[in-house]
Protein backbone atom coordinates (compact mmCIF):
# COMPACT_ATOMS: atom_id res chain seq x y z
CA UNK A 1 0.00 0.00 0.00
CA UNK A 2 2.74 2.53 0.68
CA UNK A 3 4.39 1.69 -2.73
CA UNK A 4 1.34 2.57 -4.51
CA UNK A 5 0.97 5.55 -2.21
CA UNK A 6 4.37 6.74 -2.67
CA UNK A 7 3.83 6.30 -6.90
CA UNK A 8 0.92 8.25 -7.07
CA UNK A 9 1.92 11.21 -5.04
CA UNK A 10 5.32 11.19 -7.53
CA UNK A 11 3.35 10.89 -10.39
CA UNK A 12 1.47 13.94 -8.97
CA UNK A 13 4.13 15.75 -8.27
CA UNK A 14 5.52 14.81 -11.46
CA UNK A 15 2.54 16.16 -13.48
CA UNK A 16 2.66 20.07 -11.12
CA UNK A 17 6.22 20.25 -11.91
CA UNK A 18 5.24 19.19 -15.92
CA UNK A 19 2.88 22.03 -15.86
CA UNK A 20 4.80 24.49 -14.38
CA UNK A 21 7.53 24.20 -16.13
CA UNK A 22 5.86 23.68 -19.75
CA UNK A 23 4.51 27.21 -19.09
CA UNK A 24 0.44 26.30 -19.64
CA UNK A 25 -0.04 30.42 -18.93
CA UNK A 26 0.46 32.07 -22.27
CA UNK A 27 -1.86 34.57 -24.14
CA UNK A 28 -4.31 32.29 -25.49
CA UNK A 29 -4.67 33.46 -28.85
CA UNK A 30 -6.41 30.64 -30.36
CA UNK A 31 -9.05 31.09 -27.70
CA UNK A 32 -9.54 34.53 -27.79
CA UNK A 33 -9.51 34.51 -31.44
CA UNK A 34 -12.56 32.23 -31.65
CA UNK A 35 -14.02 34.63 -29.31
CA UNK A 36 -13.18 37.69 -30.70
CA UNK A 37 -15.18 35.74 -34.72
CA UNK A 38 -18.19 35.22 -32.01
CA UNK A 39 -18.29 38.79 -31.28
CA UNK A 40 -17.84 40.24 -34.87
CA UNK A 41 -21.17 38.40 -35.39
CA UNK A 42 -24.46 40.75 -35.95
CA UNK A 43 -26.13 41.33 -32.95
CA UNK A 44 -26.40 39.74 -29.36
CA UNK A 45 -28.94 37.19 -29.65
CA UNK A 46 -26.78 35.02 -32.49
CA UNK A 47 -24.05 36.06 -30.53
CA UNK A 48 -25.63 34.12 -27.64
CA UNK A 49 -27.22 31.23 -29.59
CA UNK A 50 -23.31 31.07 -31.43
CA UNK A 51 -21.53 30.80 -27.59
CA UNK A 52 -23.98 28.37 -26.40
CA UNK A 53 -23.49 25.72 -29.48
CA UNK A 54 -20.09 26.37 -29.18
CA UNK A 55 -19.64 25.08 -25.90
CA UNK A 56 -22.43 22.09 -26.59
CA UNK A 57 -20.36 21.36 -29.34
CA UNK A 58 -16.88 21.82 -27.56
CA UNK A 59 -15.10 24.73 -29.72
CA UNK A 60 -14.21 26.80 -26.63
CA UNK A 61 -12.90 23.39 -24.97
CA UNK A 62 -10.67 22.37 -27.88
CA UNK A 63 -9.08 25.99 -28.31
CA UNK A 64 -8.28 26.36 -24.83
CA UNK A 65 -6.70 22.79 -24.99
CA UNK A 66 -5.02 23.20 -27.81
CA UNK A 67 -3.59 26.99 -26.58
CA UNK A 68 -2.36 25.41 -22.96
CA UNK A 69 -0.42 21.80 -24.84
CA UNK A 70 0.85 23.24 -27.90
CA UNK A 71 -0.05 27.26 -28.28
CA UNK A 72 0.96 28.54 -24.97
CA UNK A 73 4.62 25.69 -24.87
CA UNK A 74 5.88 26.70 -28.04
CA UNK A 75 5.06 30.60 -26.42
CA UNK A 76 6.93 30.11 -22.87
CA UNK A 77 9.87 28.44 -24.48
CA UNK A 78 10.49 30.64 -27.86
CA UNK A 79 8.67 33.95 -27.14
CA UNK A 80 6.14 33.90 -29.99
CA UNK A 81 2.69 31.76 -30.42
CA UNK A 82 2.35 31.09 -33.96
CA UNK A 83 -1.22 31.52 -34.06
CA UNK A 84 -1.24 35.04 -32.29
CA UNK A 85 1.07 36.13 -35.65
CA UNK A 86 0.06 37.78 -38.58
CA UNK A 87 0.30 36.71 -41.90
CA UNK A 88 3.84 38.25 -42.62
CA UNK A 89 5.69 38.27 -39.10
CA UNK A 90 8.35 36.13 -38.19
CA UNK A 91 10.34 35.81 -34.78
CA UNK A 92 13.70 34.46 -34.50
CA UNK A 93 15.26 33.00 -31.69
CA UNK A 94 18.42 30.85 -30.09
CA UNK A 95 19.02 28.35 -27.69
CA UNK A 96 22.36 26.76 -27.28
CA UNK A 97 22.88 23.18 -25.54
CA UNK A 98 26.32 22.50 -25.11
CA UNK A 99 28.08 22.60 -28.29
CA UNK A 100 24.78 22.72 -30.18
CA UNK A 101 23.11 26.00 -31.51
CA UNK A 102 19.23 25.94 -32.55
CA UNK A 103 17.13 28.80 -33.89
CA UNK A 104 13.79 28.72 -34.20
CA UNK A 105 11.86 30.59 -36.79
CA UNK A 106 8.62 31.13 -35.76
CA UNK A 107 5.75 32.69 -38.09
CA UNK A 108 2.21 32.28 -38.47
CA UNK A 109 0.89 28.77 -38.37
CA UNK A 110 4.54 27.17 -38.57
CA UNK A 111 7.98 26.82 -36.37
CA UNK A 112 11.35 25.67 -37.91
CA UNK A 113 13.64 24.22 -35.87
CA UNK A 114 17.13 23.89 -37.43
CA UNK A 115 20.50 22.53 -35.77
CA UNK A 116 23.08 25.81 -36.94
CA UNK A 117 26.40 24.93 -35.06
CA UNK A 118 27.22 21.49 -33.45
CA UNK A 119 26.92 17.31 -34.56
CA UNK A 120 23.74 17.63 -36.59
CA UNK A 121 24.23 20.79 -38.02
CA UNK A 122 22.17 21.74 -41.25
CA UNK A 123 19.17 19.71 -39.72
CA UNK A 124 15.98 20.63 -39.79
CA UNK A 125 12.80 20.15 -38.89
CA UNK A 126 9.32 21.97 -39.43
CA UNK A 127 6.21 21.41 -37.77
CA UNK A 128 3.09 23.32 -39.43
CA UNK A 129 -0.65 23.98 -38.98
CA UNK A 130 -3.33 23.67 -41.50
CA UNK A 131 -6.20 25.31 -40.50
CA UNK A 132 -8.38 24.14 -43.44
CA UNK A 133 -8.18 21.00 -42.13
CA UNK A 134 -7.51 20.98 -38.34
CA UNK A 135 -4.19 19.34 -38.93
CA UNK A 136 -0.56 19.51 -37.83
CA UNK A 137 2.51 18.33 -39.80
CA UNK A 138 6.17 17.29 -39.12
CA UNK A 139 8.58 17.86 -41.75
CA UNK A 140 11.76 16.16 -42.14
CA UNK A 141 14.37 15.13 -44.61
CA UNK A 142 11.73 15.86 -47.10
CA UNK A 143 8.87 13.82 -45.68
CA UNK A 144 5.93 15.17 -44.27
CA UNK A 145 3.90 13.01 -41.50
CA UNK A 146 0.61 14.22 -39.78
CA UNK A 147 1.10 14.50 -36.55
CA UNK A 148 -2.52 15.69 -34.79
CA UNK A 149 -5.83 16.28 -35.87
CA UNK A 150 -8.42 18.58 -34.00
CA UNK A 151 -11.87 17.28 -34.92
CA UNK A 152 -15.04 18.73 -32.80
CA UNK A 153 -14.46 17.89 -29.26
CA UNK A 154 -11.71 14.68 -30.93
CA UNK A 155 -8.19 15.23 -30.96
CA UNK A 156 -6.47 12.72 -33.05
CA UNK A 157 -3.04 11.88 -32.09
CA UNK A 158 -0.96 10.08 -34.60
CA UNK A 159 2.66 8.11 -33.79
CA UNK A 160 5.51 7.78 -36.02
CA UNK A 161 4.57 3.77 -36.37
CA UNK A 162 1.09 4.98 -38.12
CA UNK A 163 -1.09 4.33 -34.89
CA UNK A 164 -3.25 6.86 -33.83
CA UNK A 165 -4.65 7.88 -30.21
CA UNK A 166 -7.98 9.71 -29.88
CA UNK A 167 -8.20 12.07 -26.88
CA UNK A 168 -11.33 13.35 -25.79
CA UNK A 169 -10.89 17.08 -25.37
CA UNK A 170 -14.04 17.64 -23.50
CA UNK A 171 -16.75 15.52 -21.58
Amino acid sequence: MKKITRLISFALVAILLAVGLFGCYGNMSLTKKVYNWNGSLSDKYVQQIAFWVMNIVPVYSAASFIDVVLLNTIEFWTGANPVAMNENEQQIKYTRNGDKTIQYKISQNKVIITETAGPEAGQQVEVSYNPETGSWYLSSDGEQHKIATLSGDDLSLVYPNGNEQLVKIAK
